[in-house]
């Protein structure tokens, strides 16, 4: 695989995870389990949400194996 085509493929992946981001965004702010108005108007409660949207959207993404996932722990380190 080239450098070009890993970006095409990464960029066709992160049209995706924006759909599946504003679908949760929505079930956040309809399932009942917040009281968005008690908040103020500054960050806290997009960073609340974005936090649990990547750790669920995290899960979506497992790796298949352990190697794999070997690789994608040392990749870590990295950025």
């Amino acid at each position: 695989m080239t450098k070009a085509q890993v970006r095409k493929k990464f960029r066709e992946l992160q049209r995706e995870n924006r759909k599946r981001e504003n679908d949760l965004l929505e079930k956040a702010l309809t399932c009942g389990a917040l009281d968005v108005e008690s908040y103020e108007n500054d960050y806290m409660l997009p960073k609340t949400i974005m936090h649990v949207i990547c750790k669920t959207m995290a899960g979506d993404w497992g790796l298949f194996t352990k190697e794999q996932d070997e690789e994608a722990k040392n990749l870590k380190c990295f950025l």
